[in-house]
């Protein structure tokens, strides 16, 4: 059950607004959550502009890595969240993006 009496934005990112509108439906539907009962934002955002990159990493104070190959898309991620000060966590498995 979500408790409603903490208040805790969620912010979904990724370069195209209907995909990320489709992955949060999926999410909502999922966890049987009406829209209308948790705060979230879409936040378009493409590791090819930095400065959209950096915009996202402003407004967040935890980043959730979940797009790979990080050793392809990771580092853009780190740099946005360092320069934004936010704090970042990925899902990362592979070994030389780690290292």
């Amino acid at each position: 059950q979500l408790n409603t009496n903490k208040q805790l934005t969620i912010g979904l990112a990724g370069r195209s607004q209907p995909k990320v509108q489709s992955v949060l439906d999926g999410i909502l539907a999922e966890l049987s959550i009406q829209p209308d009962e948790v705060l979230y934002e879409i936040v378009i955002a493409d590791i090819n502009d930095d400065a959209s990159m950096l915009a996202m990493a402003k407004k967040s104070s935890v980043v959730i890595g979940c797009a790979g190959p990080y050793g392809r898309y990771g580092e853009a991620t780190v740099r946005a969240c360092v320069e934004g000060g936010a704090h970042y966590v990925d899902i990362t498995g592979e070994v030389p993006w780690v290292e």
